[in-house]
């Protein structure tokens, strides 16, 4: 945007490096200098142009304004032509400095005033010549009293002062339009002194009140006695250049205060500027990426398909909105939206790109963090559902076998049916207990209030005392085909631990082994492991956990059964391992599982202070 600004500016724009290479230009300076574009400009020196001869001359003053670190103004020089013709340009430069203030390079300007030169020339040899010169030139001309009474004038000064003819600007007090009343005395002041000001700039108002800004070369003329009698000037109106001036430092400030990331690159989407936020963001200076494009921000998560997308929409002279998942200098990555847009020159090419970006990295995290919340709420309220139909299920079969049961007992009840009877109520009021039992321990620990009783337990009596409820529930579940083993410990091994848990859980593995094995065998076993450790293992041969559940079969109500690979029949609410699991860190233990589909599936309970005895 500012460089469209420059290229509409009426007079010739460069900048060079530190060795009078050329950095830049506006496109009236390469049209000067025989070539198409500014961009052909760039990198050359004074020496690979036509005015070759004169490079070192011009070389000489860059050199003084960066040694100096001032400016050198409105002063008068030769151009040649590329045709061989001599012009006469009127140059200004200044020190280009980088945002520390440190010099690295020069700016320049120049207005050809060839024809203003012959002129004064022409009027040195004519008074008619003169005549034509002040009436047809381009500049306010004016002479005046040393009172501020206008003598003569030209027509591009009745222009500039919006007076329709010289009468009327004759019969005009001048003094009336000077905004401060105090400069046609300064301008007296300093003829006196100085014979002649240069470059003077000063506000006056036109004649419909307007205020216009102007900048004048004014001398003095002189009777014998060396008293200014006369005061003789051309002027020029700035005013449009000082608003396109203002307006250019205005979109500088704007550009360099944005809350947002700006880049703009060239044509072929190298970066010629970054303002402060992009450093921000990134931690890319502009010297970084100077002459860089801004792949040096890719992290590999855009195809390439959208990045060709993009380009193909840009070009195409349409604007392009998207998001990046980019990388920063230090390596670390964000998320940014970015509006890509092209700019036009005044014949409406495209030279430009316009990129405006903002840093939407903590967006993005609660974005995501409120799809999780919400996955979680909705699996949560499927697994409350779940559990819901699962306690009505569990709950209805035992008790609707105590409920059916009792009432098929009366006196004319055999023995041998009353028996059977009661063996299926006892062991249907042992369920129902069971769960009550798992929902109310369950409670207790996510309460907090759970207790640990320690004392201290020989591995080989809890071992027996495992075999026996296995036998029992193999028995019940009629899998006497299923072969049990138990891994040969040292009897004298025990440990610290609160029995009735260990128990728990070594019992939940191993009745959760049975219900998942239809064929195979099932082994209960433990080592000892780092001289203070003991590694408890259940190892079966069953339908196995596929991986994607490794993790989720310990949360409380998650079966394995869930998946759909998986046969269904299994009973059970979906709290025995998330008990287990809770009990084995309250007692400063890990439980976790090693399966594949098919393959069977090994829990391991890690517990610390083994005893040997």
């Amino acid at each position: 945007m500012l460089k469209q600004i420059i290229d509409l500016l009426p007079v010739r724009v460069f900048w060079k490096d530190l060795n009078s290479n050329y950095l830049g230009c506006n496109k009236i300076f390469a049209q000067d200098a025989g070539l198409n574009t500014p961009e052909e400009v760039m990198g050359k020196n004074g020496q690979q142009f036509y005015w070759g001869e004169h490079a070192v001359r011009y070389k000489q003053v860059d050199d003084e304004v960066i040694r100096t670190g001032r400016s050198k103004l409105n002063y008068i020089e030769k151009l040649a032509s590329e045709n061989g013709s001599i012009h006469w340009v009127k140059t200004s430069k200044a020190p280009l400095t980088d945002s520390k203030g440190n010099i690295r390079g020069v700016l320049g300007m120049y207005q050809d005033i060839t024809e203003k030169k012959k002129m004064e020339e022409d009027l040195k040899q004519s008074l008619g010549e003169f005549r034509l010169f002040f009436e047809q030139d381009l500049t306010g001309n004016f002479v005046s009293s040393t009172d501020g009474k206008l003598l003569n004038c030209n027509p591009a000064y009745l222009k500039i002062m919006g007076f329709k003819t010289k009468k009327e600007a004759l019969n005009y007090d001048l003094t009336n339009l000077y905004c401060d009343k105090h400069t046609r005395e300064h301008i007296v002041s300093k003829l006196k002194k100085n014979k002649k000001i240069v470059n003077f700039k000063y506000e006056m108002f036109r004649l419909d009140g307007s205020k216009i800004n102007l900048v004048a070369n004014i001398f003095g003329m002189y009777n014998q006695q060396n008293e200014l009698e006369q005061i003789h000037g051309y002027m020029y109106d700035i005013t449009e250049h000082n608003k396109a001036q203002n307006k250019i430092r205005q979109l500088s400030k704007a550009m360099e205060q944005s809350p947002a990331a700006i880049i703009i690159t060239d044509k072929a989407g190298r970066i010629e500027y970054v303002n402060a936020k992009f450093t921000e963001f990134t931690g890319y200076t502009e010297e970084d990426v100077a002459g860089r494009t801004p792949a040096v921000l890719k992290s590999g998560h855009t195809s390439p398909a959208e990045y060709e997308l993009l380009w193909q929409t840009i070009r195409k002279g349409r604007q392009w909105t998207g998001e990046f998942y980019n990388k920063r200098k230090d390596g670390t990555t964000y998320w940014e939206s970015a509006m890509i847009s092209p700019l036009r020159n005044s014949k409406g090419t495209i030279t430009h790109f316009l990129a405006i970006k903002e840093d939407i990295t903590e967006r993005k995290k609660m974005e995501k963090e409120l799809v999780l919340a919400k996955e979680k709420a909705e699996e949560s309220d499927r697994l409350k559902t779940a559990f819901l139909n699962t306690m009505s299920h569990e709950l209805r079969t035992p008790l609707n076998a105590i409920i059916g049961f009792s009432g098929l007992i009366d006196e004319q009840t055999s023995t041998k049916d009353l028996l059977t009877y009661i063996e299926y109520i006892n062991h249907s009021g042992d369920h129902l207990l069971k769960i009550i039992e798992s929902v109310f321990q369950f409670s207790n620990i996510e309460a907090g209030i759970e207790k640990i009783d320690r004392s201290e337990i020989r591995i080989s009596e809890l071992f027996s005392y495992l075999e026996s409820l296995f036998i029992k529930e193999q028995n019940l579940r009629n899998k006497m085909h299923i072969h049990f083993s138990i891994n040969k410990i040292q009897e004298s091994l025990t440990i610290q631990s609160d029995p009735d848990k260990i128990s728990q859980i070594l019992t939940n593995l191993l009745t959760n082994a049975l219900k998942y094995t239809e064929r195979g065998s099932i082994e209960l076993g433990c080592k000892t492991e780092n001289e203070t450790d003991i590694v408890f293992y259940v190892k079966d041969t069953g339908i196995g956990i596929p991986d994607h559940m490794l993790n989720t079969v310990f949360e409380h109500f998650r079966k394995v059964n869930e998946t759909a690979s998986i046969p269904t029949q299994h009973d059970g609410i979906g709290l025995g391992l998330s008990i287990s699991k809770k009990l084995a860190e309250l007692m400063g233990g890990r439980l976790w599982v090693q399966s594949q589909i098919e393959g069977g599936s090994t829990f391991f309970l890690k517990y610390p202070n083994v005893v040997e005895n």
